[in-house]
């Protein structure tokens, strides 16, 4: 899940360069709630992930679990594609991502 949205995120950035900057510059309102939003494809992921490994979730407090994830997600991939694009190209670039998942999800708080 998480290769195909990296390399889903680097095919989008070499489509069309000027209007990538703009939706993540629109994306990062959204994540600040400076603009209001229903359902975007992060939080999409976000549940499925959450959903996927509930067995193996060990945060005490699930909402701060999917909000750490959620902005984890939307964070890195947005600065990647905006400052680093080079590393959406990469294959250990979904398989780090989903390491640090991972762990936040897992480490016992």
């Amino acid at each position: 899940m998480l290769r195909a949205g990296v390399e889903t995120m680097q095919r989008w950035s070499l489509i069309e360069p000027a209007f990538f900057t703009k939706s993540a510059q629109y994306d990062e309102l959204v994540r600040l709630e400076l603009v209001k939003t229903e359902s975007t494809l992060t939080s999409e992921v976000t549940e499925a992930l959450i959903a996927r490994y509930s067995d193996q979730i060990r945060m005490r407090d699930l909402d701060k679990a999917r909000f750490l994830a959620h902005q984890t997600i939307v964070a890195l991939l947005r600065a990647m594609a905006l400052v680093k694009p080079e590393y959406l190209k990469q294959e250990d670039t979904p398989l780090l991502l989903g390491r640090m998942l991972y762990a936040l999800l897992t480490t016992e708080a």
